[in-house]
């Protein structure tokens, strides 16, 4: 198997069957053996009817029906775990993605030796406040993770990386993050996205709780946080208490409500270091249950 395309599908009644035609009377993956795997993630309306009538029309196409809404990560991690391809293609369902673009990723990948090459939308449909909140969940990934902090859901996975990741297990499933656990050899290939009509499942609320989630499983956030506000609170609250012994048995000063304050916040301050040095413990216990890698093999000789 060449290439397998895992489309998580939500509410997409109105786009699928124009996608899943695309992808079939494309010109470069009709020179290759490919499967399309399609997981249903619960809709509402009649997205799986259309993956049914599709998969009678075309052989190569998986369509699977969830049990419950799971969440777009978790779909694709569904769709991942059933690929056989050489190459894992991963992509939406409401035609955002453009799909002629499917062969540049291919030979991006190919000329650079990477193990996944991400589509970095140059233009997006996307509201100013998907855009906003998917900006600061790159920037968090970035700055207290090992995400990448870029990228999209149009990436294209080498079977090398991704069949280590089908033997996952963890409950909440962030994509991006767990392949970045795996690989830092990756690529990010600028490209302009088409326009969708589709209307985003999520909510703001919805939003919230997948940032919340990715915040408290993946980012040291919370506990560099409270490292870093108490260490610094405990050094000045240290500096000042020093300051004003010195006026105390120098120059004779009264301290009065000043020096109970300043004991007040040495004491908060030491209590919050130690919550984070707790947090800090805590975080690592984490990805020890997340089974977070410790290597990754990328070439063996006897393969």
């Amino acid at each position: 198997m060449d290439i397998s395309i895992a489309i998580p599908v939500y509410q997409a009644e109105k786009s699928i069957a124009q996608v899943i035609d695309s992808l079939q009377n494309l010109s470069y993956l009709k020179s290759k053996k490919w499967e399309l795997i399609l997981v249903d993630d619960f809709s509402q309306d009649s997205s799986f009817e259309i993956i049914c009538q599709k998969a009678q029309e075309y052989s190569n196409i998986i369509g699977i029906s969830l049990h419950k809404n799971v969440g777009q990560h978790a779909a694709t991690f569904v769709a991942l775990k059933e690929a056989k391809g050489k190459y894992l293609l991963t992509m939406d369902d409401d035609g955002e993605h453009p799909i002629d673009q499917i062969e540049v990723l291919m030979q991006t990948m190919e000329k650079t030796k990477v193990d996944v090459v991400y589509a970095s939308p140059k233009k997006s449909s996307k509201t100013k406040f998907r855009k906003f909140l998917s900006g600061a969940m790159k920037l968090t990934t970035r700055l207290f993770s090992d995400g990448y902090g870029n990228g999209s859901a149009f990436r294209l996975i080498h079977k090398s990386i991704y069949s280590q990741i089908q033997q996952h297990k963890m409950p909440f499933i962030f994509i991006d993050e767990i392949l970045a656990w795996y690989t830092k050899n990756v690529f990010f290939l600028p490209m302009t996205f088409l326009s969708s009509d589709k209307v985003s499942s999520y909510r703001t609320i919805s939003l919230f709780k997948l940032y919340n989630d990715i915040v408290f499983t993946y980012s040291s956030f919370p506990a560099q946080f409270l490292t870093k506000v108490g260490f610094s609170g405990s050094i000045i609250s240290f500096l000042i208490g020093i300051y004003f012994i010195i006026k105390k048995l120098f120059f004779k000063a009264q301290l009065g409500f000043t020096s109970i304050a300043v004991s007040i916040l040495f004491s908060a301050s030491i209590i919050l270091l130690g919550l984070g040095i707790i947090a800090q413990y805590i975080f690592r216990q984490n990805k020890l249950l997340n089974e977070f890698p410790q290597y990754s093999i990328r070439y063996r000789t006897d393969e």
